[in-house]
């Protein structure tokens, strides 16, 4: 027997819930402590920031930032650390599902060391970034004291 019932959206509370929503998922080879979890995201983001933290799926956690400006920062800011696990940050569209969100790319800041003064050039950077992916954001910051940097 088929079950089929028909939903609203648009309800003040839900819309204050997923007005400017980030999900985030953390790439862990365990299930971490909800508590735990729950409590390092509450010390980074307070309550005036995000209003609302839930669980949403197994290492899965749905944010409610008061501003789209806030979540946007928490998303560029990202990734995130976690239980000394990755939390990869993402938009959440508030018509998509858990399983809609893809989670297969993530961007990370990358800062290479100990390369010899004369190979720290733009050129060296682009030709490390495009080795190990795509770049989305670049730094020349070759004529200032640092090397170029990459995100």
């Amino acid at each position: 027997m088929d079950l089929e019932i028909e939903l609203e959206t648009g309800e003040e509370e839900s819309l204050q819930w997923s007005k400017h929503m980030a999900i985030g998922k953390i790439y862990a080879t365990k299930i971490l402590n909800r508590k735990g979890v729950m409590a390092i995201l509450r010390s980074i983001w307070v309550e005036e920031v995000a209003p609302s933290i839930r669980e949403v799926g197994e290492n899965t956690y749905g944010i409610s930032f008061k501003s789209e400006r806030a979540r946007d920062r928490a998303i560029g800011d990202g990734p995130w650390s976690i239980m000394g696990s990755c939390m990869n940050l993402k938009k959440w569209v508030s018509d998509r599902s858990v399983a809609e969100i893809d989670f297969s790319e993530l961007d990370v800041w990358l800062q290479i060391h100990d390369l010899p003064p004369d190979m720290l050039t733009y050129k060296n950077a682009k030709a490390i970034g495009k080795v190990l992916g795509m770049i989305t954001n670049e730094e020349n910051k070759l004529e200032d004291e640092d090397a170029g940097v990459g995100r």
